[in-house]
């Protein structure tokens, strides 16, 4: 069994790639779930130690989780797991095996999985377990922002993002993870967005011969992903079972205001300049930098204070 982990920023279009994948008849993509990746891949190595019925208990308060209907089978999938990670393998081996056997690739997609993938790939395996890759999305921030700035968050009912600079920062972190796990020379395959919408045929065909896979005559709009997913969840990936549209790329530039637009390129100037994104604003405008810096700073300070209120947590 082989394991494929998709990275990226919310709004890059990891469903639409994923929805994409689902059409293939070697592939299974499960349905997204936060709660699998902050109680077992966050450290994948510990000992798996969460009762059958708490499990459940926590399952079926999670919107996404209802898409994956594990019910009783989560106490099968614990006696078979001593650690978190092997746990997490139990449950998407059990949902490929009853929503499509026949997959020899599991897909799994998760925002948070940019910052954990050198941690999945240090972790202990039994011999005969899945061979992991990584796939990391990229597209434009000012595109990501802009679709952001312009998405209702379908569990809190607010736009997904409200400070352009935090979200510029979470860009750039992001980024700054992939290409370090990257340099590591791991499995991973980096894609565009942008490539992937302009170029599909050339994208499917570096992601076939990544993964092993004949990935041909795949089809958007016969993708099984977006079936799974509660309504409020697909109001949100209203393309994601179409055909590539070339308008998808640029259409931030009617969006984003000229404020919005500095802030994003000053912020993520380095990683737009290594992934040839070309700029608009090249001097400094010193009222917005002066806004850019104050909200960085707020930011780093809220990173420090959730790290230190976890490390009291966990004293």
């Amino acid at each position: 069994m082989k394991i494929l982990f998709i990275t990226y920023v919310n709004r890059s279009g990891s469903t639409f790639l994923a929805n994409l994948l689902s059409s293939s008849e070697d592939i299974c993509v499960c349905p997204e779930s936060d709660i699998l990746v902050s109680l077992f891949l966050e450290d994948p190595n510990k000992e798996v130690y969460y009762p059958a019925d708490q499990l459940l208990k926590s399952f079926s308060k999670d919107m996404k989780m209802g898409a994956w209907e594990i019910g009783s089978d989560i106490e099968s999938c614990l006696s078979e797991a001593k650690t978190n990670f092997q746990f997490f393998m139990e449950v998407i081996r059990n949902y490929r095996d009853r929503k499509k056997p026949s997959a020899s690739l599991i897909v799994f997609k998760a925002e948070r999985l940019s910052f954990l993938m050198s941690r999945l790939g240090n972790f202990d395996t039994p011999k005969d377990e899945a061979a992991i890759r990584f796939l990391s999305l990229i597209r434009d921030p000012r595109a990501v922002i802009s679709s952001q700035l312009n998405t209702i968050h379908p569990e809190y009912n607010h736009p997904m993002t409200r400070n352009v600079v935090w979200t510029s920062v979470h860009w750039n972190r992001s980024l700054s993870r992939i290409n370090l796990f990257n340099s590591e020379k791991s499995p991973l395959l980096i894609i565009k967005f942008e490539d992937l919408i302009s170029k599909n045929n050339k994208c499917v065909t570096e992601i076939a011969r990544f993964l092993g896979l004949n990935l041909e005559g795949l089809n958007p709009e016969k993708g099984e992903l977006l079936m799974t997913m509660p309504i409020n969840v697909k109001s949100i990936h209203k393309l994601a079972n179409q055909n590539p549209e070339s308008e998808r790329i640029d259409g931030w530039r009617s969006v984003l205001s000229p404020k919005n637009t500095y802030l994003i390129e000053r912020t993520c100037r380095i990683g737009m300049e290594m992934f040839e994104y070309t700029r608009k604003n090249s001097g400094i405008r010193l009222l917005e930098e002066l806004n850019r810096i104050i909200y960085i700073f707020t930011y780093n300070i809220q990173v420090l204070y959730r790290k230190l209120k976890l490390k009291l947590a966990n004293f």
